[in-house]
């Protein structure tokens, strides 16, 4: 006798008007494999992603996100989203928490390809994921970092709600980072927001 396993996140996902988020399965992994630099960043960006030029390669992301299966669990997981439009890949958004029984708080990461930049929907993918966090998983608070010349993504925190909380000199990849937070009480909510595979054993999963 053979029984089914299934992994927890696959089957969730967020729409909202044209925008779909989908925890990433193989299906997407094509897609991600694909983005170079530029397709995401104008030359010389100094916020660009340094491994997206150094070490993104097709089996490098697949391994990546193999292994974030592999090690998620309750007190330590990301959860990892495609975002799509009207069936067309524009980018990515993760959460992520630790202890988050205990903390309530998820942090987010997220880019849109330029040829879907400007559109508005960065700022929807991240309202998305925040009434998620807050109306599915009762969380408290998010948490979200920028480079400092990375206007367009303070904007997006400020729209949303987001207030700064520090600056560090050196963040991730060695480079300053603005720090922000947002709490449920600040949150304007996503009303038009539909949620499908949030089941129990994902809650359990996530220990929400």
């Amino acid at each position: 006798m053979t029984s089914e396993i299934k992994y927890p996140p696959f089957g969730l996902q967020l729409f909202d008007g044209h925008v779909l988020l989908r925890v990433i399965e193989d299906c997407d992994l094509k897609h991600l494999c694909a983005v170079t630099v530029s397709d995401i960043f104008e030359p010389n960006c100094p916020w660009e992603f340094p491994w997206l030029s150094q070490e993104n390669t097709a089996l490098s992301t697949a391994q990546f996100h193999w292994g974030l299966r592999a090690s998620n669990k309750p007190e330590n997981w990301v959860l990892p989203f495609a975002a799509y439009v009207d069936d067309t890949y524009v980018g990515t958004i993760d959460m992520r928490a630790s202890d988050f029984r205990e903390k309530r708080s998820i942090s987010t990461g997220s880019y849109v390809l330029r040829r879907a930049q400007g559109q508005g929907i960065g700022t929807r993918m991240r309202a998305m994921v925040a009434a998620y966090a807050f109306d599915f998983l009762s969380a408290k608070e998010m948490r979200t970092a920028w480079h400092p010349m990375n206007k367009a993504s303070g904007g997006v925190s400020a729209a949303l709600g987001y207030q700064v909380v520090g600056r560090a000199e050196f963040g991730a990849h060695d480079r300053p980072e603005v720090h922000a937070r947002l709490v449920a009480e600040d949150f304007l909510g996503c009303p038009t927001l539909t949620v499908s595979g949030h089941t129990e054993a994902l809650r359990e999963f996530l220990d929400a």
